[in-house]
């Protein structure tokens, strides 16, 4: 191979290594902004859930003073009767 061949051969080469490292940071950025989304989603479905959870609460407390049993309470939540008595104390 001549030596201007050569001369083409490594600057090719060395085209080829700077677009994979443009492509890497490029994918790198991509998959911080994707980890900062799914952060500040987790953290949206987390306080949703806290705020269900609250709510849920409320209606237990609400049909207890109202002289619901923990068992019917527990059924119709889908919890124990053990559960109620907590969400119970926790309200108290």
């Amino acid at each position: 191979m001549s030596r201007r061949s050569n001369q083409k051969v490594l600057d090719a080469l060395t085209l080829i290594a700077e677009a994979q490292q443009e492509l890497r940071r490029d994918m790198e950025e991509g998959f911080s902004k994707q980890n900062q989304k799914i952060s500040s989603q987790s953290k949206q479905i987390s306080a949703l859930q806290e705020q269900c959870r609250e709510l849920r609460d409320t209606a237990i407390m609400a049909e207890a003073r109202s002289g619901e049993s923990n068992k019917d309470i527990a059924e119709r939540y889908n919890l124990s009767p053990g559960r109620v008595s907590q969400i119970k104390g926790k309200y108290s």
